[in-house]
């Protein structure tokens, strides 16, 4: 009669250790929303992997009014992997759907969040709306050698129109 071992090995290609060096950038596809009238902002993510294999790599955004991530484009005829990206806490978590992450692979993706001016002003109301909406991206795997480049910062800009009408 046999038994398991509560321990196990996880072989990877590296001895003895994996140390990738993942590479984010990043760019707002929407410069600005127009409160009201604008639905949807959008941001573009490029991750690269520069190292050794990373094993479960991912990216995670987040924005500074905590506005809802919408949805997902991953361009694949770009080059990019192919990656899932699903709603986590306030953000939006992409994984690549294999792991490893080779050196030189990438993924490449489009992400989407809801800034109609309901989501926009909930909790806050337009006069504490601030001039931008910060979106930040950090790409994180385990071991990556070099990680002051985890991290891309976009901004998109915010603009109130408003309309009056004076009779009398």
């Amino acid at each position: 009669m046999g038994f398991f071992s509560p321990q196990g090995r996880f072989l990877t290609q590296c001895q003895p250790s994996c140390k990738p060096d993942l590479q984010i950038t990043g760019r707002a596809l929407t410069t600005k929303v127009q409160v009201g009238n604008t639905q949807e902002a959008e941001v573009q993510i490029l991750v690269i992997n520069l190292g050794d294999p990373a094993y479960g790599a991912s990216v995670y955004l987040n924005n500074s009014l905590g506005v809802p991530f919408v949805s997902y484009t991953v361009l694949l005829e770009q080059g990019s992997d192919q990656m899932t990206c699903v709603a986590e806490g306030k953000g939006v978590r992409c994984t690549f759907d294999r792991s490893p992450l080779f050196s030189q692979q990438r993924g490449l993706v489009n992400v989407r969040f809801d800034v109609t001016a309901a989501k926009l002003t909930e909790g806050r109301g337009l006069r504490n709306l601030p001039a931008q909406i910060d979106i930040v991206g950090m790409a994180e795997v385990g071991n990556d050698v070099d990680t002051s480049n985890n991290m891309a910062e976009m901004k998109i800009n915010l603009e109130l129109e408003a309309t009056i009408q004076m009779t009398g």
